[in-house]
């Protein structure tokens, strides 16, 4: 983490918001890219026929990768999110750091 984007306790629970909202949102594209990814090669490689629905993932797929490897984009946002666990952990590390450091500086708030 380059910067400390909370000072208090209402700062971090609206950066943690913030972060649960954007890995959710993240999580979701990595399996629909997953899925439409599978889709994809059973009609190119298998020359199956794809249902209604599955045609509709692999488009919404293409729509939010746009004309780019499905897999390539996929394992893009899986190191994405990979590195938003690591910087989730720091920000526990430095949010107990500072609740500590407040806790020392004034002991009669317990």
């Amino acid at each position: 983490m380059k910067t400390i984007p909370f000072n208090s306790k209402e700062t971090y629970l609206a950066y943690r918001s913030a972060w649960k909202a954007e890995y959710k949102t993240l999580g979701s594209e990595i399996r629909n890219l997953r899925l439409a990814d599978r889709f994809r090669q059973r009609k190119e490689f298998a020359h199956l026929a794809l249902m209604e629905t599955e045609e509709r993932y692999l488009a919404a797929a293409i729509k939010l990768c746009g004309p780019g490897s499905l897999s390539y984009n996929r394992l893009k946002r899986s190191s994405h999110a990979t590195d938003m666990l690591t910087e989730l952990k720091e920000a526990k590390l430095e949010a107990q750091g500072q609740y500590l450091a407040r806790q020392t500086k004034n002991p009669a708030a317990q």
